[in-house]
């Protein structure tokens, strides 16, 4: 009886069995992992769309150039170094950042550039913007491999 059965034929019953298996068991305990990761894949290739509620109407977030501007809420109150000044300094530390992110030795170019801004930019020494603003040089520099920078690091550069 077994003489009629050829390894090969029960090599191939053996594998179709354990697909079958691992499948059920995949299926059976890993089905939220598995929707999560096919969500992450549609997400990236932009077949899934936002829903209405979670739309903003003005302008895209996902623009670089894309800031929160509170100038509009309240134009009485503003502190030294208005969301305007923050908004240009911010726009010249991503350009600095990002043109130094492609050159070797980039921290010893960009570390001067960025010490100019914040010079430059003395009415923001003061701001509440500052915080915001030190972790945006440090959060840039991370993602473009530029420098490995810390908060206090940062900081330091306005009083220089």
């Amino acid at each position: 009886m077994l003489k009629q059965i050829t390894w090969t034929s029960y090599i191939e019953i053996v594998l179709l069995l354990l697909i079958v298996y691992y499948s059920y068991i995949v299926f059976k305990y890993y089905r939220e992992d598995l929707r999560r990761i096919l969500r992450i894949g549609q997400l990236e290739t932009g077949n899934q769309e936002t829903p209405q509620v979670l739309r903003y109407e003005g302008r895209d977030p996902r623009d670089e150039n894309f800031i929160i501007s509170t100038s509009d809420q309240n134009p009485d109150n503003r502190p030294d170094g208005s969301p305007e000044e923050a908004d240009e300094l911010i726009r010249q530390l991503k350009q600095v950042i990002l043109s130094a992110s492609g050159k070797p030795f980039s921290p010893a170019v960009m570390i001067p550039q960025v010490k100019q801004l914040f010079r430059k930019s003395a009415a923001l020494r003061q701001s509440p913007h500052r915080p915001a603003i030190n972790e945006l040089v440090v959060s840039e520099c991370e993602r473009l491999g530029t420098a490995l920078l810390t908060e206090d690091e940062v900081d330091q550069w306005w009083n220089e």
